[in-house]
């Protein structure tokens, strides 16, 4: 191993000061480390013989000065030499997946955030975590976080130290989710951990759910739709509440009309899991959801049930009917109080024809006998 001297190590050389009986340190500026002007300038042998042969003694100040300037010199170097190490650095195809407070749970392969996603989510305690959390972080490891075993699987690695934590952390963890590059299943990002979403989100399995990004706008006046996002898309609205959406062809309307069908199969989703669902909502699905030690609301639901069966069989009467059908009374002096209908003042039977044949003993037409 190579040895170096206090003056190679701080860069300076040997020098005297007029008549004196010392040997200083000079960085070569006419000056010594104790401030001092030089008088002469000496090479490594010239110092030894003054300091063995003729009693000189080194000048404690400079030699201070001088272990001062090589500690700063090695701290100098080694940054250097660290900061080479991380721009040599790359990304591997090892990634490191944790939970949301940033436990690791397992590492897996993939050339791609795709590729990783694939693989995470095959493994049983990754699909544990995202039905316990609604989702995983992920993190892309580089070359000198490996492990060396793993390190000589990747170009490149070999050599490469461990980082410093501080250096670790500085990196930035790449998404959340239910989340595949900054994008959420079935509500915007921000809200994947929301527990009424998540709720919300177990019970409408295995409808499809939206995928969406933060900046996904699905409103009838959007700047810009993502005709490619269709499913379901959640809401929460705070205590319980969420407000469930179809998306679809990127918008929760088309053509400013509600996705009827899509919406009335939410509202079903949300009455058999005794969720209580508000009526008369019409773009979307406000559901509330039902706190512990709440009774089943089965008896709700059915009455729910039978009310829209109703309101269904008297929108098919209402469509069925001839306009002509309608019923009104008319009134002459042959037939006073008696009804009549459209057909009868269109001209298809007289009206003072008898309108059933009840025999002379009751009048013609009479609503009670």
């Amino acid at each position: 191993m190579e040895i170096r001297t206090l003056a190679e190590r701080a860069s300076v050389t040997y020098a005297t000061v007029g008549r004196g009986r010392c040997v200083h340190y000079s960085p070569r500026n006419d000056d010594t480390l104790c401030s001092r002007e030089v008088g002469e300038y000496l090479d490594l042998l010239e110092a030894s013989d003054l300091l063995d042969e003729r009693g000189h003694k080194m000048c404690a100040t400079c030699t201070r000065a001088a272990r001062k300037r090589a500690e700063s010199a090695e701290q100098a170097l080694v940054a250097e030499q660290h900061q080479e190490q991380l721009t040599r650095d790359e990304p591997s195809d090892t990634w490191t997946i944790a939970t949301r407070a940033g436990v690791e749970i397992a590492r897996v392969e993939g050339a791609t955030a795709e590729d990783m996603t694939r693989a995470a989510e095959a493994l049983p305690e990754v699909r544990a975590n995202i039905q316990r959390e609604g989702g995983f972080t992920r993190r892309r490891l580089y070359t000198s976080e490996l492990a060396p075993a793993d390190a000589k699987q990747v170009p490149g690695a070999a050599g490469a130290e461990q980082q410093p934590t501080a250096e670790v952390e500085r990196r930035i963890v790449e998404g959340v989710v239910v989340e595949h590059g900054g994008t959420a299943e079935g509500s915007l990002p921000r809200h994947a951990q929301h527990p009424d979403v998540v709720a919300a989100r177990a019970i409408l399995r295995p409808l499809k759910p939206a995928i969406l990004a933060d900046h996904t706008d699905t409103s009838r006046g959007a700047d810009e739709v993502d005709t490619s996002v269709r499913g379901y898309m959640l809401d929460p609205r705070g205590q319980g509440r969420v407000a469930a959406y179809w998306i679809e062809g990127g918008q929760d309307t088309l053509r400013g009309e509600p996705h009827v069908g899509e919406l009335e199969i939410l509202r079903l989703k949300f009455i058999d899991a005794d969720w209580r669902v508000e009526p008369m909502s019409r773009t979307c699905v406000f559901a509330w959801r039902p706190a512990e030690g709440d009774a089943p609301r089965r008896a709700d639901a059915a009455c729910q049930e039978a009310g829209r069966a109703l309101r269904a069989r008297r929108t098919q009467q209402r469509q069925a009917a001839p306009e002509a059908a309608e019923v009104y009374v008319a009134e002459t002096p042959d037939t006073a109080g008696t009804w009549r209908s459209g057909w009868i003042a269109a001209g298809q039977q007289a009206a003072n024809d008898a309108l059933f044949d009840l025999g002379d003993s009751a009048e013609q037409g009479a609503l009670f006998g």
